[in-house]
């Protein structure tokens, strides 16, 4: 991609020490090929539909690897993003065109290798094994001074019977595990399982039927009878209709004329009220329902007379504007109560992705009313 961009003039990419990722992010189209098999290429580039200058850096303007063909100063217009973006998308398919058979040989190769790495012994070195085994150099203190830098010499690496602690019997990569139900330390079985499904292995578990439900049934109330537990995603539950203003009343979805739609699907339509679906959620709870409210659905919070407030507010008590306050996509950190059911399996501080989410604050008689946090901002 980048000897192409040289090769038709156009410089400034950057690649490497030019351009950082974290890769924390695991949901769009460049990481759902790495689960089946096949290459993710991230790119990104300056671009508005207004035009904007591209910034002076002086240290950029020498020649690297990593940014061989430095860009001068100067007006950027969309129409020349859009045109990198094309020379991008070529170069990648001309590759592939002119390397097909040794592209997919290598993938070939590379699952291959993969099989046989799971009928074998393997371990899988990784930083924390790294630090173990220098931890284990520095023990050993005629080793350590062997091999410590000198004027002449920049180490002169260590023993290779250090090399046995990489390929520890109990330190293999295991082949397969067996769950069963009755876990006699649950918080660690379900830590493992977490583990598991953060790196892309889908895990299942039938525990009973689901059913998705919709206002109508909400409405007509007896929840209990139907239900053990009701999920409400972000945006299910509508904040309370005295604190909407005009404009948040006006811009709330209309509902679709049922006439338009076939009459088995006319149950699906309606919308949850502060004043019709609150009072019979609120009468679930009470007789003993439980209720997981996500993003902005814990509103319900504070309609079921929950001890807690909005956290982000101004010394008046008003909610802070988005000048004032504002974050968006991030990741950030809590601590975790992971003595508490909720939180089994989580380590003590954990990090989470934050995207303008609500932020309570627990009223001063919270915990006489048996309301304590799971997880918070300690710092």
């Amino acid at each position: 991609m980048h000897s192409r961009l040289v090769a038709e003039g156009k410089p400034g990419s950057g690649m490497r020490s030019r351009a950082n990722y974290s890769i924390w992010f695991n949901g769009n189209l460049r990481t759902t090929g790495y689960f089946h098999n096949q290459i993710g290429l991230l790119t990104e580039i300056k671009g508005n539909p207004t035009p904007m200058e591209l910034a002076f850096y002086p240290d950029r303007q020498l020649m690297s690897n990593d940014m061989p063909f430095p860009h001068e100063p100067k007006k950027w217009h969309f129409r020349e993003a859009i045109d990198y973006s094309i020379t991008l998308d070529r170069a990648v398919i001309d590759y592939a065109s002119r390397h097909r058979e040794t592209l997919l040989y290598n993938r070939y190769l590379m699952g291959r290798n993969s099989i046989e790495r799971g009928s074998r012994d393997h371990w899988t070195i990784h930083p924390k094994v790294v630090d173990r085994v220098n931890q284990a150099v520095k023990k050993d203190t005629a080793t350590a001074r062997e091999s410590a830098p000198t004027f002449r010499l920049r180490g002169r690496g260590v023993h290779k019977k250090f090399y046995d602690l990489f390929h520890k019997p109990e330190n293999r990569d295991p082949r397969g595990y067996i769950l069963p139900s009755d876990q006699a330390d649950f918080p660690t079985a379900a830590q493992f399982v977490n583990t598991f499904i953060k790196n892309g292995i889908t895990a299942h578990r039938a525990t009973g039927d689901f059913e998705v439900v919709y206002p109508r049934t909400l409405d007509a109330g007896k929840l209990n009878k139907k239900f053990d537990v009701l999920v409400f995603v972000t945006g299910a539950i509508p904040p309370g209709e005295v604190n909407l203003s005009p404009q948040a009343r006006s811009g709330r979805r209309r509902q679709i004329d049922p006439e338009s739609i076939p009459r088995k699907y006319r149950d699906w339509l309606g919308r949850v009220s502060t004043n019709k679906t609150v009072p019979h959620l609120i009468e679930f709870l009470e007789k003993g329902g439980t209720i997981l409210a996500i993003g902005s659905s814990t509103n319900l919070g504070p309609m079921a007379g929950c001890p807690l407030g909005n956290h982000i507010v101004d010394g008046q008590g008003e909610p802070l504007s988005r000048e004032a306050y504002y974050i968006p996509s991030s990741i950030l950190q809590v601590r975790v109560d992971n003595t508490r059911p909720l939180a089994y399996g989580l380590k003590e501080r954990i990090d989470i992705f934050f995207s303008n989410s609500p932020v309570f604050r627990l009223h001063p008689d919270a915990d006489k009313n048996g309301v304590t946090p799971v997880a918070w901002f300690d710092s």
